[in-house]
């Protein structure tokens, strides 16, 4: 016994050590070489009796050439609980003898009962390969690649008086223990199933609620806009109609104004016009009088020169006659010059009436096309008029002071009163009429700034209802750019008001909710760092520098790490891993909680230690979990695993990944070296992850070596101009961290995000660990 507790961590070791040089090697190494380190390896967990009068131990093989050969070969270089070793080979079944180890090839298992029969009760290890009668095998070899490498049958070691070592059982295991666990294993998933599955619904439920009232809040907050949007286009409607009806009532008044000035004016000139035709006529009469007297005068001229003619009697006649008609000469010269001046006045005067009556004819024609804009302009008020008294705002005209001048019948409708019974039982002013305190400050406002103002105000109908209503007042200036009336709007919005106070309601019902989810969020982060690792457990055994940053409040990231000790209380073997699981926040979360618990199971509870194999089994947990087979659900993890076992002066350290790969430098090589993951994710449909096996990739590590692993958060942040941060970006920040103390590499990192990100936003979960070898400290 004591030698089996000498040789035992050194067994546990050089069995490991099998384990991963099989997975890692495996098209390298044959079946034969594996199993026959298997056989050296697992006689270090073997107890024999009389064990310490044994000076050599005997191995019969009753297999192959193949097989006989390859241990022969290693029984040169190595022995069994320091004493050496002899193979023996045996071609007949009959032939075997007593060894301390008899080997059953997997072609030979037919003869398997036969040596278990000869060989029951006489202290022999009967090892079989791939039997499908284990009962007749102490050990019995499974297929390479199973998450157990071989079964151990407690009764028949029993019987033969073999001592088994409860590290080989925990390694191997029997049914009865396999079973066993398997049970309290599938108790324990079918507890954290059911509580996660509630959690979902929960979660699911709140989702669906907040959705609804996202959706109820969206579709009103769209009618909301519409409205408004509406009500936009009313008030610049009236605006513009308000504007248009200011412009024409101006044009108007100027052009009654000329209209009256044009009147006037035609009034003197019709006045003007009248003396001038009354003068002509006075000077036709005066003119027809002497024209008459002409005539009768030049008859009698004509009658004297008759006279004259038939008697000249005397000469003092003649004389007298001639004086006579020199005098009517001259006479007649006189009133011819009179005519001739009368008629050149007459000219005149018909001249002047003609230029009157022509610009008389073009002050008509302005007045008419004048006349001709009044009525265009008196239609367009009309029109202005039924919109008015039409449409369902109330529209109210006040003058500066806010007396009440008009109201339209949309205000009757609206309010329930006239003009008259407005100034009657309410007020006659705005001032006093309205329920706002602030209308005098805004009318005043509005007169001062010579701009339309705005308010909202709840007021009351005259059978009492209560109303929300939308009041816009809108200056109207006269030609001196002074106000000199008012014009109010009234719109009812009572409806979008009820839905604005609803929404407010649905809002801080929303923001207590959201309260509610971030308390329990904040709850989750503080459950979420409690099955992380404490700083002070990972700095017992190496230096290391984390950068953890969820991109929210819980993390869909996580890290992870087990101490596994030996037999004299001191870590035998160090897990760590870094995992990103599908999403982030607390769907994340809650995966990176469900992983993390199965590791812990897989590598405490299972003693599974490949981290091949931890991939491997995890990768059936999470599709267990999640029930992957039967329903869509296709989350799952990308994560680097790692086993570091320390050796006098490095660190042997074992690798796997599913799409997360691992970054080490060696001061001996002066370079960075990346380690690939396989391009498969834990969980997941299998026509996502394909028939991608995961391997082992071992590697030395020396004094001050490091070695760090990540997710993707870092490389698949993106900057302003949507570039990633990138692989290779991230491999040179490792050759310029490689040199500096962890604290600077951590500020490197950190620097370098930055400086990548700017002002954008974090788009996942980001973890980077990073581990520096010290000899010393473990």
């Amino acid at each position: 016994m004591k030698a089996q507790k000498k040789y035992l961590p050194f067994f546990i070791l050089l069995f490991l050590f099998s384990l991963i040089i099989r997975q890692s090697n495996a098209q390298k190494i044959s079946d034969e070489a594996q199993r026959a380190e298997w056989i050296f390896n697992i006689s270090y967990g073997i107890t024999w009796q009389d064990e310490a009068n044994i000076t050599s131990y005997t191995i019969g093989v009753f297999s192959s050439k193949a097989m006989f050969s390859e241990l022969q070969k290693q029984a040169k270089t190595k022995k069994i609980k320091g004493k050496p070793v002899e193979v023996i080979r045996y071609l007949n079944y009959k032939d075997i003898q007593a060894n301390h180890i008899v080997y059953v090839s997997r072609n030979e298992n037919a003869y398997l009962g036969l040596v278990y029969q000869k060989f029951k009760g006489k202290n022999v290890l009967i090892i079989s390969d791939r039997s499908k009668q284990p009962d007749y095998s102490i050990i019995n070899f499974r297929k390479i690649g199973d998450s157990k490498p071989f079964d151990i049958n407690d009764r028949l070691a029993g019987e033969n008086n073999i001592t088994i070592s409860r590290q080989l059982l925990k390694i191997g295991g029997s049914r009865e223990v396999i079973q066993r666990i398997y049970a309290e294993t599938n108790r324990k998933l079918l507890a954290e199933k059911k509580a996660l599955e509630e959690k979902k619904k929960e979660i699911a439920d709140k989702e669906k609620l907040l959705s609804e009232q996202e959706a109820r809040i969206k579709a009103q907050r769209d009618s909301i806009a519409s409205k408004e949007n509406l009500i936009s286009a009313k008030e610049g409607e009236l605006q513009d109609q308000n504007a248009r009806l200011d412009s024409m009532s101006a044009e108007v008044l100027q052009q009654r104004k000329d209209l009256t000035k044009n009147q006037a004016f035609l009034k003197i000139q019709e006045k003007n016009i009248a003396k001038q035709k009354e003068f002509a006529k006075k000077l036709n009469i005066e003119i027809l009088s002497k024209s008459k007297n002409l005539k009768d005068q030049e008859e009698k001229l004509r009658k004297n020169q008759e006279k004259l003619g038939k008697s000249q009697k005397t000469v003092a006649t003649q004389k007298n006659i001639i004086y006579f008609a020199i005098a009517a000469l001259v006479i007649f010269l006189f009133l011819g010059v009179i005519i001739v001046s009368s008629y050149i006045n007459k000219q005149k005067i018909n001249k002047q009436l003609s230029e009157q009556y022509v610009a008389i004819n073009s002050q008509k024609d302005e007045i008419q096309n004048q006349a001709k804009l009044l009525e265009s302009v008196n239609t367009e008020l009309e029109k202005l008029s039924i919109v008015a008294s039409e449409t369902d705002n109330a529209v109210t005209i006040m003058d500066i002071k806010g007396n009440f001048q008009w109201i339209n019948a949309g205000f009757t409708r609206l309010y329930g009163y006239t003009l008259q019974l407005l100034r009657n039982e309410i007020d006659d002013n705005i001032v006093g009429a309205s329920s706002n305190p602030e209308v005098q400050n805004i009318l005043n406002h509005i007169i001062e700034t010579k701009q339309t103002g705005s308010y909202q105000n709840l007021s009351k109908t005259r059978n009492g209802n209560e109303i929300w209503v939308q009041t816009t007042i809108t200056p109207i200036l006269d030609e001196n750019n002074e106000v000199r009336q008012l014009i109010s709007i009234d719109t009812d919005i009572t409806t979008e008001k009820k839905s604005e106070i609803e929404i407010r309601k649905q809002k801080d019902q929303i923001e207590i909710q959201n309260e509610q989810i971030t308390s329990s969020i904040n709850y989750a982060k503080t459950i979420q760092q409690a099955i992380l690792p404490l700083a002070e457990d990972l700095e017992k055994y190496f230096e290391s520098f984390l950068i953890f940053k969820p991109r929210d409040v819980v993390s869909g990231d996580f890290y992870w790490f087990y101490e596994k000790a030996g037999k004299d209380g001191k870590p035998d073997k160090i897990f760590i891993a870094t995992v990103d699981c599908t999403g982030h926040g607390v769907p994340g979360a809650f995966m990176s909680m469900i992983g993390s618990r199965l590791l812990s199971e897989i590598v405490s509870e299972q003693n599974v230690t490949g981290p091949k194999d931890i991939l491997t089994i995890l990768d059936k947990k999470v599709k267990t979990a999640l029930r992957q087979e039967t329903t869509d659900n296709n989350d799952g993890m990308d994560m680097a695993v790692c086993v570091i076992e320390k050796e006098d002066t490095s660190y042997h350290i074992t690798y796997s990944g599913a799409k997360s790969d691992l970054y080490y430098y060696s001061h001996k090589s002066d370079d960075i070296t990346i380690l690939s993951s396989e391009r498969r994710s834990i969980g997941g449909t299998k026509q996502k992850r394909g028939n991608i096996e995961f391997t082992n990739k071992d590697f030395y590590l020396f004094e001050n070596d490091i070695m760090w692993l990540s997710t993707d958060g870092i490389i698949d942040q993106n900057n302003a101009d949507r570039k990633r941060f990138g692989t290779p970006k991230f491999i040179e920040t490792l050759k310029e961290a490689k040199d500096l103390g962890l604290k600077e590499q951590k500020r490197l990192f950190l620097n370098k995000l930055d400086e990548h990100q700017g002002l954008e936003k974090q788009r996942d979960d980001i973890t980077i660990w990073g581990i520096k070898f010290n000899l010393k400290k473990w």
